[in-house]
């Protein structure tokens, strides 16, 4: 003699449906956050940065990709002033506009997330 049980889910196709539309929603609009605070960072990254020649704050950008922001400085000698070496003390004008900006990002993506959920539920 045997058991068996069967468990059927309905409303899958609809929970699929909805949880794409989260998806694409959710990418968009965090992408969106994402290209506001990266103006931010590169705006306040080419106000901490140090200035000879005006070179290296021309070269700070910020560039959004699939989820993901990236903020750098495309001058040669930009590692070595956001770092330093054994002869220059660190300047780090990315880390501080990042840091600086780090709540406004944790706030941004939850808002983004948050938005995305309530949309799919209509």
């Amino acid at each position: 003699m045997s058991v068996e049980a069967r468990l059927e889910v309905a409303g899958v196709e609809e929970l699929k449906a909805k949880l794409e539309k989260v998806d694409s929603s959710l990418k968009r609009k965090i992408n969106d956050k994402l290209a506001e605070i990266g103006n931010l960072i590169r705006e306040r990254a080419r106000q901490l940065a140090p200035v000879k020649t005006g070179r290296l704050r021309a070269s700070i950008y910020s560039q959004i990709s699939d989820w993901t922001l990236t903020v750098g400085a495309k001058a040669p000698y930009a590692r070595y002033l956001e770092f330093g070496t054994r002869w220059i003390r660190p300047r780090h004008f990315l880390l501080r506009a990042i840091e600086e900006n780090q709540a406004k990002i944790d706030n941004a993506i939850r808002m983004a997330v948050s938005s995305a959920v309530s949309e799919a539920k209509t």
